[in-house]
């Protein structure tokens, strides 16, 4: 990018597209002085992330839960870790909360809603996957007052700054490409002859030798002579073939693919144990990766009794809807707990409004919104379990 060649591929064999957000941001910050700097945008974008989700919880639980809110994405280690690595974490959550934020705030006004769109084009910019909220956060302005003018120019605005780089995209990289084009390399890695690959401590190949003999054990990439679009197809393709080929299979590594995604440890749990932090005291070693696990309780759990309690509106409904769309992706995929990191934030949401109203929970959990806690939990806690030691222990 800053020698003007805009992206690329990572290889000659291996040709998806990653989204430009990141590397642009990354390559901005080297154009300026040093690419280093960009974890002192990280740290101080943390500023209005925290203010984003404070207010965010808030306006759903009142004062207290505004500032349970606070402290717990201000000391959440997994944030912390991502704010000074070179992962778009930090960036993306950033902006969705700022959209969330700003989806309410938009309420009476046309122009106002242009706002939202721009930073959810922000997030399909770093993320492809984040496309179809795009349109479900129109769906949810127009629901606040039925609005439709608005609603549009939240679509409208949000797809006007995406679509430059798609035109540009779609004709350097032999076809239609909005953001990235990962799926065929994401489908390859979760529907192969090998298990479905995850990259945390303990639960995946992290070393190269144990990378070469999981590849080893697969089918071999498309020809990278293809375009990227038509690389892109053509693994898509061969993933789709060998789900028909073995479809109980693929139906049987399901529960594994959501244990990948809900592993209650983090890419910091898999520096830790890399020795990556030499100066860092054992003891502070473990303490910081039993944090982690107690922060994705929180998250989760602490999550699912605030949703299930005191869940109601348009906040309510759009995080109902993305854990969904996040689990459909994973089902077909392979999971990550980088992934869900997003997820975990807005569970960090929930929990503070359960946390900030204790006195009127129980008996909001009573009747169908109690069943429905036992029924969401239970699995979610065999889900974290399932990889827990592993990507805990050394």
């Amino acid at each position: 990018m800053i020698d003007g060649d805009g992206m690329t591929v990572p290889s000659e064999v291996r040709r998806w597209i990653w989204a430009p957000g990141y590397p642009a941001l990354l390559s901005g910050h080297e154009w300026l002085g040093d690419m280093d700097w960009i974890r002192w945008t990280q740290v101080a974008l943390t500023l209005p992330l925290v203010w984003a989700g404070a207010s965010i919880a808030r306006r759903l639980g009142g004062r207290d839960a505004g500032i349970i809110a606070a402290w717990c994405l201000a000391l959440s280690p997994t944030l912390i870790f991502f704010s000074t690595r070179y992962w778009s974490e930090t960036v993306y959550i950033t902006l969705l909360l700022g959209a969330f934020a700003t989806l309410e705030w938009s309420r009476g006004s046309v122009a106002r809603s242009v706002l939202p769109g721009v930073l959810l084009a922000g997030t399909v910019l770093l993320r492809g996957i984040a496309a179809p909220m795009l349109v479900l956060f129109a769906a949810a302005r127009w629901s606040m007052d039925r609005d439709v003018k608005a609603a549009a120019a939240l679509l409208l605005s949000g797809a006007l700054c995406i679509a430059p780089y798609s035109l540009y995209a779609s004709k350097t990289f032999g076809g239609p490409v909005l953001t990235d084009r990962t799926m065929g390399q994401m489908m390859w890695l979760g529907n192969n002859d090998f298990p479905p690959v995850s990259f945390d401590h303990g639960v995946g190949p992290l070393a190269p030798e144990q990378w070469e003999r999981v590849l080893a054990t697969g089918r071999e990439h498309c020809d990278g002579a293809l375009d990227p679009v038509a690389w892109d197809r053509c693994e898509t393709a061969a993933a789709r073939d060998w789900i028909a080929a073995n479809p109980r299979e693929f139906v049987r590594r399901v529960p594994l693919r959501w244990a990948q995604l809900m592993n209650p440890n983090s890419f910091l749990t898999r520096d830790i144990r890399s020795r990556a932090w030499r100066g860092l005291p054992a003891w502070g070693g473990e303490a910081l990766g039993v944090t982690t696990v107690l922060w994705s309780l929180i998250a989760v759990v602490g999550g699912l009794i605030g949703l299930t309690s005191h869940g109601k509106g348009r906040f309510a409904a759009l995080t109902v809807v993305m854990v969904a769309y996040h689990f459909a992706a994973i089902t077909l995929v392979a999971g990550l707990s980088r992934y869900r990191v997003p997820l975990d934030v807005l569970g960090l949401l929930w929990a503070s409004v359960w946390m900030g109203n204790l006195p009127g929970t129980l008996g909001r959990l009573r009747g169908w919104r109690g069943v429905a806690l036992v029924a969401l939990v239970a699995p979610a806690l065999v889900l974290m379990g399932w990889l827990v030691l592993p990507g805990f222990l050394p």
